[in-house]
């Protein structure tokens, strides 16, 4: 039923015109139709301390330069659940992370600094609650005053700095020191022996992942430059060497709990009982699925539109 609608806005990538303007901004016009029609008559019928006491409005930015099948679902789960999207990259070449954290950059500086946003793979990841259930769980983690919240997963590989353990030792979570992260870390089983020194997996999401976060617009743009600065071409690696070791790091929490984002890897493939409930993560992300589409989509399937 939602996938008659995406085709409104998007053009398959071999008729891609060079501007997409018009494109996104007929999705965006129509969520804040959505958003403004509710927000009108609740303005007419509720007393302004109630209209006060809502959660603030999330702005999701997906970049996807081509309407894949994933990219499909992801839109359809944000858009039956009231979020308001925003396209980057429709149409434009992969010149790779740099430059999508280059355009996340951008996208978070256009913002209110004190507004909230999310920027999502838009290939891998998909919307399990409503954008208000987003919102009070990403206010009401354990951290909260941290204005910034990263997905995080058990992986580490080539393109991730392991530094970035230090976090754990000025932020206390249940999964305890750095020390005690460090020294349960073991080998990726899939990966050459020859490797295993830089391929490290955990018991729990202990790396963060740049495929999911939500934050505050001004310091997430603080965060990406410094990102930028460090001259590293992949993002991954990129941010978790400035989570420990720069000023903008200071405001980054990890969702090691899920409560936000919860990373599925092989291992947990299957649909948890709380997908989908209340008391589950709002998002879901997979990554590591590059050249398994069939796969991936079968996954991502499992929990509807």
């Amino acid at each position: 039923m939602l996938v008659r609608s995406i085709n409104m806005y998007l053009v398959q990538p071999g008729l891609v015109k060079p501007d997409q303007k018009t494109a996104t901004q007929s999705v965006v016009t129509q969520l804040d139709q959505q958003r403004g029609g509710a927000a009108a008559a609740l303005a007419a019928t509720a007393p302004l301390a109630a209209i006060a006491s809502l959660p603030p409005p999330l702005k999701v930015f997906v970049y996807a330069n081509e309407h894949k099948p994933a990219f499909q679902l992801l839109y359809d789960s944000l858009q039956a659940r009231g979020y308001e999207v925003k396209l980057l990259g429709q149409g434009q070449p992969w010149r790779g992370f740099a430059e999508r954290m280059r355009v996340y950059q951008a996208a978070a500086a256009a913002e209110p600094p004190d507004s909230l946003v999310a920027f999502l793979d838009g290939y891998d990841t998909l919307a399990l609650l409503p954008a208000s259930a987003a919102v009070e769980k990403f206010l009401a983690r354990p951290r909260a005053a941290l204005p910034i919240l990263f997905s995080a997963e058990p992986v580490c590989l080539t393109n991730c700095d392991k530094g970035q353990l230090a976090w754990f030792d000025s932020h206390p979570t249940k999964l305890g020191s750095a020390a005690a992260i460090r020294a349960a870390l073991k080998p990726v089983p899939d990966r050459p022996a020859a490797e295993g020194s830089v391929l490290h997996s955990a018991d729990a999401p202990v790396f963060l992942n740049g495929g999911a976060v939500m934050g505050r617009a001004g310091p997430l743009a603080a965060f990406y430059a410094a990102a930028l600065a460090t001259g590293d071409f992949d993002d991954q690696r990129a941010l978790g060497k400035i989570l420990t070791t720069s000023e903008a790091g200071k405001g980054v929490d990890l969702d090691v709990e899920g409560s936000v984002f919860r990373t599925k890897v092989a291992a947990a493939a299957a649909k948890a009982a709380d997908e989908g409930s209340p008391t589950g993560p709002a998002f879901l992300h997979f990554p590591g699925m590059y050249g398994k589409e069939g796969e991936l989509l079968q996954r991502m399937r499992q929990y509807g539109s």
